[in-house]
């Protein structure tokens, strides 16, 4: 029999799921328009990657080496670090739900013993579940370690990209994309409207001064008599 906080529980959870759901494909069409679009007048080789899950990685890094060729004139490798530590963090996750699940099913199955009557030595319980603790514990922290890395990355192409289209608001931009992650998607879209800032640095060599017409007389050079 179902009661009024139930129906109001499933209420809530239906509101919360769709609403997620709702930003999420935003988030995929924002992301993936905007790095599109400013890919395509950035240059960028291959832009339609933004669209391909999972090498819209790639593609944010490539972006981001794009950026940087055309305003500081070097080349980087964001492009592979992003997807490098992608790769790894999503490997470390599937390591921890692993180890996540190892631990769960090994408390459930000391806990049927208990309940059919097998009894064991708690002392006997205690070791068998010491392992699986500490490699769940292990993995958690690598866990945190690794996608503290790639985030730093993440955060470091997206001020590259938007020190091309935004030069002078892209330290307030990356602060919030950091601080309120979802802006991303709305700051992609609204800087793919704009075009390329690409400024000359300091290491850009500026071209040679023309010389100075050599004065004539009736056809000759002035030099050459």
């Amino acid at each position: 029999m179902y009661t009024n906080e139930d129906a109001i529980f499933a209420i809530i959870y239906l509101i919360v799921y769709f609403f997620v759901l709702a930003y999420s494909i935003f988030a995929y069409i924002g992301v993936s328009l905007g790095g599109f679009r400013m890919g395509r007048k950035a240059g960028m080789s291959n832009p339609w990657m933004f669209w391909v899950p999972g090498c819209n990685i790639y593609a944010m890094g490539n972006l981001a080496d794009t950026s940087c060729a055309l305003r500081e004139g070097k080349a980087t490798g964001y492009r592979k670090k992003l997807l490098i530590w992608y790769i790894v963090s999503i490997a470390s996750v599937f390591a921890w739900a692993i180890s996540f699940a190892v631990v769960a099913v090994m408390a459930t199955s000391a806990d049927r013993m208990y309940e059919n009557g097998y009894v064991t030595p708690p002392e006997y319980e205690t070791e068998r579940m010491v392992v699986p603790v500490l490699l769940f514990l292990l993995l958690s922290g690598v866990l945190i370690a690794l996608y503290t890395v790639y985030m730093v990355f993440y955060y470091i192409a997206l001020h590259k990209i938007y020190k091309l289209y935004a030069p002078s608001g892209a330290a307030g931009l990356t602060v919030l994309s950091i601080l309120v992650n979802v802006a991303v998607p709305v700051i992609f879209l609204v800087l793919s409207g704009r075009a390329p800032a690409v400024t000359m640095t300091a290491n850009d060599e500026l071209p040679p001064p023309e010389a100075p017409a050599a004065p004539t007389d009736m056809g000759q050079s002035f030099y050459s008599l």
